[in-house]
């Protein structure tokens, strides 16, 4: 169906204007999406690249990823696999499988392989805490359970399936219990520690289930060559499709009338109108700067009130002239102490070891991204490019190379280059609140919120992306610009004017 309307002083049919402000993979997915629906669109980004959180960079001969970790396929016929199809992502990028989702290292010498395959994650726990075979029993039946869901395409089976679940987990409160607590009942003093930190302390066991289905299914994989090769696989169908984006363009006023919006100003004084607007950027800047006078729905008061953000990151990227050997993909290492002091380190860190994606580095090269917990208060204290945050980054590095040699003695005389990005380098670059690099956590506390993606007494601006989806990731972000022009399309359909 064409969304047009009738332009008296030209005398002809014009296509219905969409902006999308902000091209990281939701506001992409929107503009293609648009375009597929015969809107006009033009996609306005602050950055002088597309991608947004979805990005990579380049130093040297090496390209330092800052962001996917793995990617939601799902199966034919569903939402998810359905979308990549119509995006052409399917057929353009190569998936590397995931065998193994991490490996934690302990105090004294302790390990756990969380092995892709369930059958085998669940052997892995009864080796290291045999004295707690009947509750890693209980969890590994709840992930074969969600495994029967995730492949089942009948409702009513997949309802009767869900309230299994919810029965096997009602002594963590059907599921819906952080894993944190959860993670108490068991005897064995490492599972105890290790349990929590394979998706997130503050997760909720369902979703960690859920998520270790997905593994267990084979329906997550990586896309070779980085997150910004995947999103400028985005751009390239965008811009096929006629698309156009116009960079280093930061939203500065949303233009309204009678309750309608209809355009947006942006810094350098221009401006844009069009008949909807979508906002697929920081969710805090426009709900509470450019819309500050607006009245918001009680759930999305109350969620940027007390909702528990993603905890922003510091990031150490090391390019190493070499290899590691016998370094995982992807592995915790737990700590004595909390890395740093002052409260805004942890006592575990997480390294990401690219070995696995060739196209990353130069021929027997190595990358590998540190990441860690951190306070955003902490970094936005001492300021941006001060000699105080200058100086909390070199011993950000200094710590954990420590850390890091007693693992790995060869690793320091092997690098090349390193850096460190901080929450601040993401609010930079991004504009994400408080540097919170996925939005709001899929915690207890944050599942109660229900956001919505149109706002409440403004008509004809959306909003879309991590910021109204609890979570976050990029296959939901991406699913979040796709049902945002789904839903203009049905108003269109009711109100069309041909």
């Amino acid at each position: 169906m064409q969304h047009n309307y009738w332009r008296k002083d030209r005398g002809v049919f014009m296509n219905k204007k969409l902006i999308v402000i902000g091209a990281g993979v939701a506001g992409l997915a929107a503009g293609i999406y648009a375009r597929l629906n015969d809107f006009d669109s033009v996609i306005y980004e602050s950055h002088d690249i597309a991608g947004g959180v979805c990005t990579s960079w380049k130093r040297k001969d090496f390209i330092i990823d800052g962001c996917l970790h793995w990617l939601m396929i799902d199966t034919p016929g569903t939402p998810t696999y359905d979308t990549w199809r119509e995006l052409g992502i399917l057929e353009e990028c190569r998936f590397l499988p995931i065998d193994v989702f991490l490996v934690i290292h302990g105090q004294q010498g302790e390990s756990l392989i969380v092995y892709s395959d369930v059958d085998k994650f669940e052997s892995e726990m009864l080796r290291v805490a045999p004295e707690d075979q009947e509750l890693i029993k209980q969890f590994g039946d709840t992930i074969r359970l969600y495994q029967i869901m995730q492949e089942s395409k009948d409702e009513k089976e997949n309802r009767r399936t869900f309230f299994r679940i919810v029965r096997r987990l009602s002594n963590a409160q059907g599921g819906l219990m952080k894993v944190r607590e959860y993670a108490h009942r068991f005897r064995n003093p490492f599972l105890r520690k290790a349990f929590p930190l394979i998706l997130g302390r503050d997760t909720t066991v369902g979703i960690l289930a859920m998520t270790l289905a997905q593994f267990a299914n084979k329906i997550v994989a990586v896309p070779e060559g980085g997150s910004l090769a995947f999103s400028n696989k985005l751009l390239e169908k965008y811009k096929n499709l006629g698309g156009e984006i116009v960079y280093k363009k930061t939203a500065e006023r949303i233009l309204k009338r009678d309750g309608k919006s209809y355009g947006v100003v942006f810094e350098d004084g221009t401006q844009s109108e069009a008949d909807y607007i979508i906002w697929a950027g920081d969710g805090h800047s426009l709900l509470y700067d450019l819309l500050a006078d607006e009245e918001k729905d009680a759930s999305t008061q109350k969620l940027y009130q007390s909702g528990t953000l993603f905890a922003p990151l510091v990031q150490l990227s090391l390019c190493l002239d070499g290899e590691i050997a016998n370094m995982p993909n992807r592995q915790i290492i737990i700590t004595q102490e909390p890395v740093f002091k002052d409260g805004y380190g942890e006592d575990y860190i997480l390294l990401n070891n690219y070995q696995y994606d060739k196209t990353l580095m130069p021929e027997g090269k190595s990358i590998i991204n540190v990441l860690l917990n951190t306070s955003y208060a902490y970094w936005n204290s001492l300021g941006y490019h001060t000699k105080e945050y200058k100086e909390a980054k070199n011993q950000v590095k200094d710590h954990i190379v420590k850390v890091l040699s007693k693992h790995y003695p060869d690793l320091t005389e092997k690098i090349s280059y390193l850096e460190v990005a901080t929450p601040l380098t993401w609010e930079r670059y991004t504009k994400n609140w408080r540097g919170s690099y996925e939005g709001f956590l899929s915690s207890p506390e944050n599942l109660n919120y229900k956001p919505k993606s149109a706002l409440k007494g403004l008509e004809n601006i959306y909003m879309c992306g991590q910021w109204v989806q609890i979570g976050g990731g990029v296959s939901t972000c991406v699913l979040s610009g796709k049902n945002t022009i789904l839903e203009i399309c049905q108003r269109e359909e009711q109100n069309s004017i041909k």
